[in-house]
C-alpha cells in the first residue's frame, strides 16, 4: 500500500471509504490525487416540510416550510502507518448543519424550535486498515465512531454515540477493475442496519472512469486534465441527530433521522499543485425522514413528515498529495497486476 491510496472520507454508505480512494494504484491513466484536508458548504434551496393527520397520529397535522438549509463539513486524513502490505489511516469530520424552519400552519411542534436555526452536530472519527493479500487480493478494515446531536455532551456518550463497522475483501482482475464484496454495520442512512456492499471500478478509457458502490452510489468521472476532473453520479446519504431535554412534550429524547437520493455534477479543479477547489450541483430527493424515540424504527415514528425536493449547491476547497511527493512514492513502486492483462 502506498501514499497514492491514502485519502479515506468519502462513505460505503456511511463508513468513510470508497473504491477510488483504496483502490490498488493505477498508474496507466490520470487519477485524482488523494485527500489530506477538505473543507466544504452546501446550500440547500427550500422545501416543504408537511405533517398530516396519520403522519403523527399523537401531534396532529401542520405545515412549514424549510426556507435555508446549509452544512458546513471538515474533513482531515493522516496515514498512521504505511507498510508494504498494510496501511492503517485515521481521519477526523466535524459537520454543522442548520435549518431555518418558517410559514408554520397548524400545529407548532416544540420540536419545530429545537431544529429552528440550531447547530445540528456530527463529530466523527474512523479508522481504517487495509491489508494486500498475495497476487492483487486485499482486505479492507473500518471503524467509524461518530457523535451526533443538538448539543454534543460527553456525559451522554452512550446516548449520542454511533457506531459503524464494516469490512471488504476485493481483488484486481486486471489494471484497469477492482471488485469488491462485503458487509457494513452500523447506523447507515440514518438509522441502524445490516447491508450488504458491492464495490466496482473500472477505468473505462484514458479519459472515463465508472465507480459504483452498492446500494449507495453510482459515478462517472471524466478526465480533462491532471488539473481538471468532471464527476456524473447519484449518491444516497443519511443523517441521524439525537434530540436531547425533551424535544417533544411526553419524549426526553427524540432522534432527527434522513436520508436522501442526490443527483449531481461535480468538477475539482487544481489552483496550485496541492491547493484544489471543487464545485457541485445538483437535486435532492427525500428517501426518508422522521422522528422516533431512540430504539424505533420508522415505522414506530413519532413524527413521519413528508419533505419535498429541492436543488442544492455545494462549494469545497482541499489539500492534496504534492505531485513531488506522489512521484517519489511511484518511483518505488510497481504496480500491483502488472502480468494480469
Amino acid at each position: 500500500m502506498c501514499i497514492t491510496s491514502l485519502n479515506a472520507q468519502e462513505a460505503v454508505i456511511d463508513i468513510n471509504v470508497s473504491p477510488s480512494e483504496v483502490r490498488v494504484p493505477n498508474f496507466n491513466h490520470i487519477s485524482p490525487r488523494p485527500k489530506f484536508v477538505e473543507l466544504s458548504h452546501t446550500f440547500l434551496g427550500d422545501y416543504s416540510f408537511d405533517v398530516d393527520s396519520a403522519d403523527s397520529e399523537l401531534f396532529g397535522p401542520s405545515q412549514a416550510r424549510i426556507e435555508d438549509n446549509q452544512r458546513t463539513t471538515l474533513k482531515v486524513n493522516l496515514p498512521l502507518h504505511i507498510g508494504s502490505r498494510t496501511t492503517w489511516i485515521g481521519g477526523f469530520s466535524y459537520k454543522r448543519e442548520t435549518l431555518k424552519v418558517r410559514n408554520i400552519i397548524g400545529t407548532e411542534y416544540t420540536i419545530y424550535d429545537r431544529i429552528d436555526d440550531q447547530s445540528l452536530t456530527q463529530i466523527g472519527f474512523n479508522l481504517i486498515a487495509q491489508h494486500k493479500l498475495k497476487d492483487t487480493r486485499f482486505f479492507i478494515a473500518i471503524v467509524n465512531w461518530n457523535l451526533n446531536s443538538d448539543d454534543i455532551n460527553i456525559g451522554e456518550l452512550e446516548q449520542q454515540l454511533r457506531t459503524t463497522v464494516s469490512g471488504v475483501y476485493g481483488w484486481k482482475p486486471n489494471k484497469y477493475k477492482q471488485i469488491s464484496f462485503g458487509a457494513t454495520i452500523g447506523y447507515n442512512l440514518g438509522r441502524f442496519q445490516v447491508l450488504p456492499v458491492f464495490m466496482y471500478e473500472n477505468d473505462l478509457s484514458s479519459r472515463w472512469n465508472l465507480e459504483l458502490i452498492a446500494p449507495k452510489r453510482v459515478n462517472f468521472r471524466y478526465t480533462y486534465s491532471d488539473r481538471l476532473f468532471f464527476y456524473f453520479g447519484a449518491d444516497i446519504k443519511g443523517a441521524n441527530y439525537t434530540l436531547a431535554s425533551e424535544p417533544l412534550e411526553g419524549f426526553n429524547r427524540v432522534e432527527f433521522r434522513k436520508a436522501h437520493v442526490l443527483s449531481f455534477l461535480n468538477l475539482e479543479a487544481e489552483i496550485y499543485d496541492f491547493l484544489w477547489v471543487g464545485a457541485k450541483a445538483g437535486y435532492q430527493i427525500p428517501l426518508n425522514i422522521f422522528f422516533a424515540e431512540p430504539a424505533g424504527n420508522r415505522s414506530d415514528a413519532i413524527i413521519d413528515p413528508n419533505l419535498g425536493s429541492s436543488f442544492f449547491s455545494e462549494f469545497s476547497v482541499f489539500f492534496v498529495v504534492p505531485k513531488k511527493l506522489l512521484s517519489k512514492t511511484k518511483s518505488k513502486l510497481s504496480p500491483p497486476g502488472r502480468n494480469s492483462r
